[in-house]
């Protein structure tokens, strides 16, 4: 489960001349503090998702993992996780899957708990870097109707 983040629409990319309107209202929010995985509790309480853990990924990402995806596969996905918590807006599918691979051989209770604790500042941090692209958008998208 997760929250809306998106309209159910065709993948409409912002020009650069103005915000990225594929977001409902409030759904950018969601989506940079990463509360739209709130509802991915219900996953965990189901036994369908742990707390922490690999990245639930999509299909075609599960199939471009090639040979890790079998050890990647060996824990539950969590909702937060080692590659959550590191700098992923540089990070690269052979990336998530590295940080995945060393999730699964060096998994213990006190490195699940670390990466809980590292998961809100993680958080707070990608919400200022959302929040200072959305106003470089909309300064851009100003400077362009001018």
């Amino acid at each position: 489960y997760r929250f809306r983040t998106m309209h159910v629409v065709p993948d409409r990319r912002p020009d650069g001349r103005r915000p990225d309107q594929r977001f409902i209202p409030g759904g950018w929010f969601l989506r940079a503090s990463g509360l739209d995985n709130l509802p991915r509790i219900l996953n965990v309480l189901r036994g369908e998702m742990s707390l922490v853990g690999p990245r639930p990924c999509l299909p075609e990402e599960f199939m471009a993992l090639g040979s890790w995806k079998h050890t990647r596969s060996r824990v539950p996905p969590g909702v937060t996780g080692l590659w959550q918590v590191s700098s992923r807006s540089w990070s690269t599918v052979d990336d998530m899957a590295r940080l995945d691979l060393d999730y699964v051989a060096q998994r213990s209770p006190g490195r699940d708990l670390k990466i809980l604790l590292r998961t809100v500042p993680a958080a707070l941090r990608r919400l200022r870097e959302a929040g200072g692209q959305r106003r470089a958008l909309r300064r851009a998208a100003t400077s362009a109707q001018v």
